[in-house]
């Protein structure tokens, strides 16, 4: 497990954060989406923006649409709520969804919209003649996984580019995304460690000797109290865990069938800095593909079995062209 102070410090100085860069002060900083694409301090060389709300809702739903992750007959309709944190929740309906998000849009807004669009997506596009239990059961570690599939191309600086925003801007969100992946995969990672010392523990001083020792070792400065009240969450931080693990074999068989050509090869982050290939993560050039997002579509389509997270790999590893009811459909605006 590595040393998660470093990470930490290593993305905290190119955003321009102030004073000590403990983990800690990050990581309240990363979940409020506070200190970098706000307002500008005196003295800031960097002054970029986001899109306002509205905007940037038309533009992510708009290039679902494109890709035909959402049909031209479905809906998506927005429910607003003010002062909340950065956080998108999905209501599937037939025919319709509902995405309720705050009204402040923040680093994070952008990643977390992509998310929820990615389940919206995975209802809509299940067959409307399939039995109603099949529409509405989903394989969840599919279902995290391909969310974070499709949230991981909103660290693209060409994807960003789409939207509209600036290069400037878009440098700096790539990477913030970027380092936000890994800084919360590391503290996972120190949850399961923590988790598993836990196993040998009678009392609450064993439990706040052990939460010490993880936070020392991984230079979280956290109060161990702190690292306990998150072990309330363990199991949702497994399932994340393996929905990243199957991501990235469902990344590494795109690559493997439809070609790197804007692709390093490297391991996901590109080079911290938002540059490096066109993406700025290795193996992400299928993303350019209509055929990719053909069979992308075709196997979310899938139910039953073959719906499962393993059938919607064997579906990737299917020999041959694109089967015809999966191709690309016609580009479609937002509505």
């Amino acid at each position: 497990m590595r040393d998660l102070s470093e990470i930490a410090a290593a993305w905290a100085r190119p955003a321009g954060l102030r004073g000590s860069a403990t983990a800690e002060y990050n990581w309240r900083w990363l979940m409020l989406g506070k200190g970098v694409l706000g307002p500008s301090l005196p003295g800031d060389a960097f002054s970029g923006k986001l899109p306002p709300l509205n905007e940037l809702i038309t533009l992510l739903v708009g290039q679902a649409r494109r890709r035909g992750l959402l049909p031209s007959a479905h809906q998506v309709k927005v429910l607003r709520r003010p002062n909340t944190p950065s956080m998108v929740m999905p209501v599937r309906l037939p025919g319709s969804s509902l995405l309720s998000l705050p009204t402040a849009v923040t680093p994070v807004t952008v990643q977390y919209l992509q998310h929820e669009l990615a389940h919206l997506a995975e209802h809509a596009l299940r067959p409307s003649d399939a039995p109603l239990v099949e529409r509405w059961t989903f394989d969840p570690l599919r279902s995290e996984g391909w969310a974070l599939l499709l949230e991981h191309l909103a660290g693209s600086t060409a994807f960003l580019a789409r939207l509209g925003i600036d290069e400037e801007t878009a440098a700096v969100l790539a990477r913030f995304h970027a380092e936000e992946e890994r800084f919360s995969r590391g503290l996972m990672a120190a949850d399961l460690a923590l988790d598993a010392d836990l196993a040998g523990c009678r009392t609450s001083a064993e439990a706040l000797d052990a939460a010490s020792a993880v936070a020392a070792g991984t230079g979280l400065r956290w109060a161990p109290a702190l690292l306990l009240l998150r072990q309330t969450r363990v199991l949702h931080w497994r399932s994340y865990l393996a929905g990243y693990a199957w991501r990235d074999t469902v990344r590494a068989e795109l690559a493997s069938r439809f070609g790197n050509s804007h692709g390093n090869g490297g391991d996901g982050h590109g080079d911290g800095n938002g540059n490096g290939n066109r993406y700025g993560h290795g193996g992400d050039g299928w993303a350019d593909r209509d055929e990719a997002w053909a069979l992308l579509r075709s196997a979310l389509a899938r139910t039953g079995p073959a719906g499962s997270a393993a059938g919607f790999l064997d579906a990737l590893r299917l020999p041959g062209p694109t089967p015809p009811h999966a191709r690309s459909r016609p580009h479609e605006e937002a509505r």
